[in-house]
């Protein structure tokens, strides 16, 4: 019996790659990932996964990737941006996988709080815009709402904190503050594109 094919976008980032690492280990998937590099793209080749080109915003690469994977399930996320600019992609990779028509089921990571961050919170209001978006589609979807990474404390792009001696955050020390592995959300992705009927 053939595998559930999956088209994971973005499938280097920090969720992408953490859905397609639990995809592969669950042995129930045929797996597609977009990637924004060919050396990335080499990586996950060499681990049985078919990659494509996407860029994000662009509706024709979106399209292709839909096209190349042929696939029944969907995950994506998007990348953090002002609120018109992420909202847009988002939007733009609903209405492709909506046209493409072969599609069972989507899984949505966007961002807990969303629906009650203040407006001038744009990278939470942008994927809310998505939410709604997917949710007006038609599609059958889920929609994970993760907190904050605790791959955060770990990155050059947050200065390493981890390796600092100590940890500073954007708010009082005081304040407790939810955080999530990728690796998690990348496993209840994974269940839930098991078990569509479920989620």
């Amino acid at each position: 019996m053939a595998k559930p094919k999956v088209l994971v976008f973005l499938g280097t980032s920090r969720q992408g790659s953490a859905v397609v690492d639990a995809l592969l280990a669950s042995g129930k998937f045929e797996v597609f990932a977009t990637t924004r590099s060919t050396k990335s793209a080499e990586a996950l080749k060499a681990r049985g996964v078919k990659c494509g080109p996407f860029t994000c915003g662009d509706a024709a690469s979106a399209k292709a990737a839909l096209d190349a994977a042929e696939p029944s399930l969907v995950f994506f996320t998007t990348l953090m941006g002002s609120r018109e600019v992420e909202g847009s992609s988002g939007k733009i990779i609903v209405d492709a996988i909506k046209a493409y028509g072969g599609v069972q089921h989507v899984v949505y990571s966007s961002v807990a709080n969303a629906d009650v961050a203040p407006d001038a919170v744009g990278h939470f209001k942008s994927k809310l815009d998505v939410e709604d978006h997917l949710k007006a589609s038609g599609l059958g979807y889920s929609i994970l709402r993760p907190v904050a990474f605790f791959e955060n404390y770990d990155d050059p792009a947050n200065f390493n904190a981890l390796k600092k001696g100590s940890v500073k955050g954007l708010w009082q020390a005081d304040l407790k503050v939810k955080h999530v592995a990728c690796r998690d959300i990348g496993k209840a992705a994974a269940v839930m594109l098991a078990n569509p009927a479920k989620w």
